[in-house]
């Protein structure tokens, strides 16, 4: 029973304060801080920066810099560091690419890989995608070299 009548209060004393906060104006805040008066330094505080008045300076905001926007690949897999270096290739390059041969067209030497169900072809010198290039292929040997300016891969395919 005591309970019920403490809770009673808590509640008639909730709504009250809420009554009063929802029927105050922007007045209200004037009214209770008329009586003081700012303070132009902190009690035992000797320092000069204590008496610089904020309500005299102005603002003003630095222009944001220009720079480059780089797009960045789709492909890169998300979960692997971009400085990560791993000894496993797969884990490098971007997600899902699977190397599905080589050959020539024309006099020009290109890989073949597959990512998200499309073939793309590549030459000796272009970027297949998370900073890896081609740096050489050789059909008769079936083998591709790949870097990504720090440490160089070989892929040899199987014959199938």
């Amino acid at each position: 029973m005591k309970i019920k009548q403490y809770y009673l209060a808590f509640l008639k004393i909730c709504l009250s304060l809420t009554l009063i906060s929802c029927s105050s104006t922007n007045n209200t805040s004037q009214v209770l801080f008329d009586d003081f008066e700012p303070l132009e330094e902190m009690p035992g505080d000797t320092s000069e920066q204590s008496s610089i008045n904020l309500t005299d300076e102005k603002f003003v905001l630095l222009p944001i810099p220009k720079s480059e926007i780089k797009s960045i690949d789709s492909s890169r897999n998300p979960f692997v560091a971009i400085n990560h270096s791993s000894g496993k290739l797969s884990d490098l390059l971007p997600y899902g690419m699977r190397f599905t041969g080589i050959g020539t067209i024309g006099e020009s030497k290109v890989l073949f890989t597959e990512t998200r169900n499309q073939i793309n072809q590549y030459k000796v010198g272009e970027e297949i995608g998370n900073g890896f290039k081609i740096l050489n292929i050789n059909p008769s040997l079936e083998q591709v070299k790949v870097t990504n300016g720090t440490k160089n891969y070989l892929i040899k395919f199987n014959q199938q």
